[in-house]
């Protein structure tokens, strides 16, 4: 599996794996997002310095994204989406643990969390198995951590 940066010809497919209903049921925000809210946000996504967004590759197929948000000095937050079609083949943890290893090395953070919700089982287990270890729940919200080393 390859991770490269997204750039402006991936909003469309972030787009629509975003909106898709297994996307949207398992998100803590379940809404559905208008097109010209999501290229607004995207286009500010890629210059915002604070924001990392790597699309994942098998071969030359995107399979998935995952982002990095910098809430603090050494504490980033994790989002991942697996491309609808793609789901249930075992992309998920594979796209967690190489994206959150790429994360570290290029920016020194020490600690990146994951917000899952209690009833999204299959990103439990993608998280678990990519590393990542329970720390606590808040109103049906799972908080998953991973240390840097």
């Amino acid at each position: 599996m390859e991770l490269r940066r997204a750039n402006k010809d991936d909003c469309r497919d972030l787009y629509e794996w975003r909106n898709s209903p297994s996307a949207r049921q398992n998100s803590l925000d379940q809404r559905e997002i208008p097109y010209e809210d999501h290229v607004q946000w995207f286009e500010g996504s890629l210059n915002n310095k604070n924001r990392t967004i790597y699309i994942a590759l098998e071969g030359n197929k995107k399979v998935g994204q995952i982002r990095f948000d910098l809430e603090e000095i050494n504490l980033a937050k994790v989002s991942v989406t697996v491309k609808p079609e793609e789901q249930g083949k075992g992309y998920g943890p594979k796209i967690i643990e190489e994206g959150s290893n790429k994360y570290f090395s290029e920016t020194g953070v020490s600690m990146i969390r994951a917000e899952i919700r209690q009833e999204n089982v299959p990103s439990v287990k993608a998280f678990e198995k990519a590393g990542y270890k329970f720390f606590g729940e808040s109103k049906g919200v799972l908080e998953y951590i991973l240390k840097n080393g």
